[in-house]
């Protein structure tokens, strides 16, 4: 497929394409780039609400790589939609016809939602990599185990339950009028199949800017490294296994002579007294840092771990530690979207905080092991999630 003098549009939805910002943005960001530099006259069309939540610097980075951005203005007068893609339906359907797309990419369900009720001849191409579905069920379990009363815990629940099931209806319904779907979480994509729709799966388009790997592992006391915003019900979940599992069973092993170091927002407004109480028990071996560019952190940093257990979506953040060829540990749960990861291969991989341990103290004790995971890391990165390989794939799929 040849792009040049194609007229795109990509939209974004409930997120903004950056470098400045983590995980599905360096996603959109790269595909953007990529398809400009293919020759295709791209617009970005996004979400007022998700350029408000922004820093004004992202919007000026956008201007800065030469991306339009088109912001959709919200009608609270339009029913919402399946996916809160009504409000902006009217405003949208003006930009199609005014444009006249050869393509529409859409990424995120919102943005699929969006699309899908446009009246256009543009080929229409989907990237999801969660289930909305399942986002819904696993926010309703969290606010179940939160400190609220029992009536607000049935409303919430009631509300959910509704919701959920609208989800999955409208899941499989919307993606029926695309031309190409692609899942970036290889079991969604095989759900999404086994309800009657045609989907792909390829791995997520990661740019990490000034991505290099690094020869030098760091020396001394074992440094372990998390890092992200921590406020979602995944990160969370997490976090409560590394406070409550991982690091106790660690200590018993290696006492204090270790660190764990999350890198990233946090609210702490979104733990329960549950995690704020393990969070004061395990002292000061784990230290929330604040933000700080994921290429520095690791320098210094032995291991990335990834303890989020939850089967939901593409795990961003373990291709940009491979970017930078970290060492990687990551729950087993990560694995179902993304069938590359191979154990002892190009990542650790464990179940149980025993298994968490055990791989830390291999890892930490050999450091040919150390380092030879950290090359296969960065292979991984640049043969299967480097975003010229990856859109090279999509490429290929559209006919």
């Amino acid at each position: 497929m040849n792009f040049s003098g194609k007229k795109i549009i990509y939209v974004t939805g409930e997120t903004i394409p950056s470098f400045k910002l983590n995980g599905s943005t360096l996603a959109t960001i790269g595909l953007c780039l990529k398809l400009m530099e293919l020759g295709a006259e791209l617009r970005a069309v996004t979400y007022e609400e998700t350029v408000n939540a922004s820093p004004k610097e992202i919007n000026d980075e956008l201007k800065d790589y030469g991306i339009h951005l088109d912001i959709l203005k919200k009608n609270p007068n339009l029913n919402s939609g399946s996916f809160g893609e009504g409000n902006y339906q009217q405003e949208f359907q003006k930009l199609i016809q005014s444009f006249q797309p050869d393509f529409v990419f859409c990424y995120d369900w919102s943005a699929v939602a969006l699309v899908a009720k446009a009246n256009t001849r543009a080929y229409k191409i989907s990237l999801t990599c969660d289930l909305r579905h399942i986002a819904v069920k696993e926010r309703a379990l969290n606010y179940l185990r939160k400190n609220k009363s029992f009536l607000s815990k049935i409303y919430n629940l009631r509300k959910s339950f509704f919701e959920y099931y609208r989800a999955i209806k409208a899941e499989v319904e919307l993606l029926n009028k695309f031309q190409l779907n692609i899942s970036h979480a290889n079991h969604h994509g095989e759900w999404l199949k086994s309800k009657g729709a045609s989907v792909s799966y390829l791995p997520q388009f990661i740019k990490i800017p000034g991505s290099e790997f690094n020869e030098v592992a760091p020396e001394g006391k074992l440094r372990i490294m998390l890092a992200g915003n921590v406020d979602g019900v995944i990160s969370i979940r997490g976090l409560e296994l590394l406070i409550h599992k991982i690091i106790p069973e660690l200590k018993k092993v290696m006492g204090s002579n270790f660190e764990v170091n999350y890198f990233g927002h946090y609210n702490e407004n979104a733990f329960g007294s549950s995690l704020k109480a393990g969070l004061k028990e395990v002292g000061d071996v784990f230290v929330f840092k604040g933000f700080k560019p994921l290429k520095e952190a690791l320098l210094s940093h032995h291991i990335f771990m990834i303890p989020n257990n939850i089967t939901l979506g593409f795990r961003t953040r373990i291709v940009e530690g491979m970017a930078y060829g970290a060492c990687m540990l990551a729950h087993k749960a990560n694995t179902f979207g993304m069938p590359e990861l191979k154990d002892g291969d190009n990542i650790f991989i464990a179940e149980n905080p025993e298994e968490f341990v055990k791989r830390i103290e291999e890892v930490y004790k050999d450091r040919e092991m150390l380092n030879k995971m950290r090359r296969n890391s960065y292979a991984a990165y640049e043969n299967i999630y480097s975003v010229d390989v990856t859109i090279h794939n999509l490429i290929n799929k559209i006919v």
